[in-house]
């Protein structure tokens, strides 16, 4: 019974709550006057309660007094809770009885309880929900209960066990449902003064935003609103554009980017619009807002005509400086001039978006005249019957080279400076625009574009061409000097003609051509230029080099075009013939070279004669490399020099064998020294007068471990070339000197030794020959006498014999040489007399103290013949001017007879004995033996 009492108070305490809230539609507690209205409403729900509550006995009643105060205290603050409260305990005061104190404190504890719940929990944001306004209740009532135990103690135990149960059950759920419905009071409050407070905000935003803001109609894109700066933006007032639509201001249909623009969605597009007049580009931003209570668009309007003009020329100049970058690198990469002036002209005019580009090269620095080398055309609406010449169609490029500056023309219709009608009229351009491109010394030519549109050319396009027009500068520069290099590698700077590596480089591509098709063969020739260094000496290496240049002019005269003329050497030419025909064979141009060499060459009072000597081979099946045929070249033309003068010798594969023999020879007498294969031996010579030897020459032999005995005439004439003679010689008078000064004098008897002509001419000397204390670092009459001072022997025991083919008047300091030899007390002999260039002139001016008679006189004399005869009047001429005579060749006791009858003064030959040994020569010398 009690239990349905206290739901129908509590059912009316739930109903008066809901009335308190639909009384109460503002924000709870906004102000003061606001709160203490809310403590009215909520002190008159308890009181209507009291009066409808639950009576246990008199003076002491329950009702919902404690949810109601408890729910002020925890939702609407201090404020209310203090007028509910204070009328509360009013009517509780009024109403008296037993238990009018403990009413009094449950009003008190429920409404202390509440605010300290407030305090903690924020409700002005936070609003509580089920458990916790469930666990309020539960506390509020449980002090409650606890406060009922300060009745008296029966009544409180009564108390206790007839309502502790009701209770803390219903009342915790009256609580939750009342809360609850506060609860969602303040949560829809919260929600209306939020969309106030965003309504005003965005209204706020709206006016003064800086940029154009617009409310527009989702469906029909009608102005509704518009901001300060929108009017200021389109030039017209509020009132004037809220009966616009965005369309209005559209001059293009959109360019989307991202999903088309939805009505009643967030979008984000691009337009052009007419603003005040001008064409404009903008960025539409759409958004969605409800604005009193309607849907619509909020349309942000930014203008970007600046910008993308900004952004447009910042990628124009990306643009340029890209393809600048471009063709400087193909320009490094060393590409042929031609490609780079085709790329140039496409790159040039792709960058500038040009109809026309073209490279002209100037042909004639004094008329300025031009041809093309380079160009590219988009369109063209050139006719071949209108097509004009080059000076009449490129007149501004003519002008510039003129001015020597870019020239640009905006309208060439109206062009004054230079004829510019004439080009308009047979292309139809109409606007143009040209750089020079600078050259070593004068301008290479001009990079022209050409519009066929009216076009003012600005500054960056000027300088982007003109960029591009110093690229091709440096690059024709640098390309003309790597040409000029290569050039200059590979050709004579004297005579023009390609030089030795030309001639190689051709002769491998005649050679590989030869080795694909072999009918279509080649030939080498080797001129050498015969005693080219006399030209030099006598009449000075100017007119060498005039010499060398005329004969390169003559060899051309010889040759086809098609042929290589090439100087390889100092006084070395060469002819690469390629193909062959009836009237032009080796033999034939060889023949021809001859005759045009041999005529005088004339240099203003100086006339000059000469005559070459060739080398000839012909390219065959035999040879493997380009090398080989140089090579057999080289050795047909040694073999010419060998046998003959002006003339020729061709090729064949015994002179390859002989020069594989030479060389070998010449590998093993280098050596020779060193393996001990040398040998002296001696050739005695006897006194016609006592028949008792007088004097040995000293003669070198070699012993070849492999080829036995070599003849003197096959390795001296190598020595003499390769200058290995000048170690034999060291040897050979190193030799005799020991042989004298072993002998002691115990036989009165003097060697004489042979002096090679190379050894008599002038020392080459050099660091590297005197470092290594080469003989040939030392002058022959230095030698001489320093190794007989070292042996100690008497000068006069060691004679020197220099051969007569000596042109010793031809050498410089030859004369002195010798004269200082005989100073120093060593006897000079002039071997082989008669088969060379002397003459009693040459007896005379030279101290010889005796001649040698060539074996060809002792050979072919007899008894009255001319030979006889001959020998006698040289017998008698030497000793007339003091010089004793000495026979060479004796080889038979008859032409010892007639020697000896003839007055000869020595004799030597097999007939007396050969070169023997020296230990053998000794003890012949020791017998006393007579002939």
């Amino acid at each position: 019974m009690i239990s349905l009492a206290l739901i129908q108070n509590l059912a009316l305490l739930v109903a008066l709550s809901v009335f308190s809230t639909l009384l109460e539609k503002r924000r709870p507690s906004v102000s003061r006057w606001g709160a203490l209205m809310q403590g009215v409403l909520f002190g008159g729900a308890a009181t209507i309660g009291m009066l409808q509550s639950v009576t246990l006995q008199p003076g002491l009643f329950f009702d919902g007094r404690s949810v109601m105060i408890s729910l002020a205290a925890l939702f609407f603050g201090p404020w209310t809770t203090l007028v509910a409260a204070l009328l509360t305990i009013a009517m509780r005061v009024y109403i008296g009885g037993a238990g009018m104190y403990v009413g009094v404190a449950v009003v008190l504890s429920s409404a202390a309880l509440g605010l300290a719940a407030r305090k903690y929990f924020d409700i002005a944001h936070h609003p509580p929900r089920g458990r916790f306004l469930l666990g309020f209740g539960l506390m509020v009532h449980i002090v409650m209960m606890i406060i009922m135990t300060f009745l008296p103690w029966a009544t409180s135990i009564y108390t206790l066990t007839e309502l502790t149960l009701p209770v803390l059950i219903l009342y915790p759920i009256a609580t939750l449902l009342a809360g609850i419905i506060l609860s969602n009071h303040f949560a829809s409050v919260q929600i209306l003064d939020a969309l106030k407070e965003s309504e005003t905000r965005f209204r706020t935003l709206f006016e003064d935003a800086p940029a154009v803001s617009l409310l527009t109609s989702p469906d029909t894109h009608q102005i509704l609103a518009a901001n300060n700066r929108a009017c200021a933006y389109y030039g017209l007032p509020a009132e004037k554009l809220i009966t616009l639509s965005l369309s209005d201001f559209d001059v293009a249909p959109s360019v989307q980017k991202g999903p088309a623009p939805h009505p009643s969605k967030d979008s984000h597009y691009f337009k052009r619009q007419i603003v005040q007049g001008q064409q404009r580009e903008v960025e539409i931003h759409t958004s969605s807002v409800v604005v009193e209570g309607e849907k619509c668009l909020h349309t942000l309007i930014n203008d970007i005509t600046r910008r993308l003009h900004d952004e447009a020329v910042i990628l124009t100049h990306v643009q340029r400086q890209r393809a600048t970058s471009l063709l400087g690198q193909k320009a490094l990469k060393g590409s042929s001039i031609e490609v780079l002036l085709n790329q140039t002209v496409a790159v040039v005019a792709d960058t500038l978006g040009a109809d026309h580009c073209t490279i002209l090269q100037q042909t004639s620095p004094q008329s300025h005249n031009v041809e093309i080398v380079a160009s590219v055309e988009r369109e063209t609406r050139i006719k071949p019957d209108e097509a004009g010449t080059a000076e009449e169609l490129h007149t501004q490029a003519r002008f510039a080279l003129l001015t020597g500056e870019p020239v640009t023309s905006n309208d060439l219709r109206s062009e004054t400076r230079f004829d510019g009608t004439t080009l308009h009229k047979t292309t139809g351009v109409v606007s143009a625009a040209c750089v020079i491109i600078r050259g070593q010394n004068t301008p290479y030519g001009v990079l022209e574009v050409q519009s066929l549109t009216p076009h003012d050319f600005d500054p960056d396009e000027i300088n982007f061409l003109q960029n591009i027009a110093n690229i091709l500068a440096e690059a024709i520069l640098r390309k003309s000097a790597e040409e000029r290099i290569l050039h200059d590698n590979l050709h004579d700077p004297l005579t023009g003609l390609p030089n030795r590596s030309l001639l190689a480089r051709r002769t491998a591509e005649a050679f590989e051509k030869f080795t694909r098709n072999a009918p279509d063969t080649f030939a080498l020739l080797i001129i050498d230029i015969d005693r080219f260094k006399n030209i030099n000496d006598i009449q000075g290496h100017a007119t060498g080099d005039l010499v060398l240049v005329e004969t390169a002019r003559r060899l051309r005269c010889a040759a086809r075009p098609s042929d290589t003329i090439a100087r390889v050497g100092g006084d070395e030419f060469a002819l690469l013939m390629q193909g062959f025909d009836a009237d032009y064979t080796p033999t034939v141009v060889a023949e021809q070279i001859l005759s045009l060499l041999q005529a005088p060459f004339m240099f203003e009072k100086t006339s000059v004669e000469l005559t070459a000597t060739m080398g000839i081979v012909v390219a065959t099946e035999n040879h493997d490399s380009p090398g080989q045929i140089i090579r057999d070249a080289d050795i047909a033309l040694y073999r010419a020099k060998s046998t003959q003068r002006s003339g020729y010798q061709f090729f064949d594969s015994e002179m390859h064998e002989r020069i594989l023999e030479r060389m070998e020879l010449e590998g093993d007498l280098r050596h020779a020294l060193q393996r001990d294969e040398m040998a002296l031996h001696l050739q005695p010579i006897i006194s016609l007068k006592t028949g008792h030897i007088e004097m040995f020459e000293a003669l070198l032999r070699w012993t070849h471990p492999r080829r036995g005995m070599v003849p003197p005439d096959l390795f001296i004439p190598i020595a003499e070339e390769t200058g290995i003679i000048h170690s034999l010689g060291d040897w050979v008078t190193r030799k005799a000197a020991d042989t004298i000064a072993q002998w002691d004098g115990a036989t009165p008897l003097y060697l004489s030794i042979n002096i090679s002509p190379v050894e008599i001419l002038p020392p080459h000397v050099s660091p590297d020959n005197i470092k290594k204390q080469n003989p040939a670092s030392e002058s022959l009459e230095k030698r001489i006498i320093r190794i007989a001072s070292e042996k100690g022997i008497d000068p006069g025991g060691l004679g020197i014999e220099i051969t007569e083919n000596v042109r010793i008047k031809d050498q410089v300091g030859v004369k002195e040489l010798l004269s200082d030899l005989v100073e120093h007390g060593f006897p000079l002999l002039l071997d082989d007399f008669g088969t060379g260039y002397s003459s009693l002139a040459y007896l005379l001016d030279l101290p010889f103290t005796k001649v040698k008679l060539d074996r060809a006189f002792t050979s072919a004399v007899s008894s009255g013949n001319r030979t006889h005869h001959l020998m006698q009047g040289i017998i008698m001429l030497a000793h007339s001017v003091g010089l004793q005579v000495v026979a060479e060749g004796v080889e038979n006791v008859e032409q010892l007879q007639l020697l000896r009858a003839a007055g000869c003064d020595q004799a030597q030959g097999f007939y007396i004995s050969q070169a023997l040994p020296v230990e053998k020569a000794h003890e012949l010398a020791a017998s006393g033996r007579q002939w």
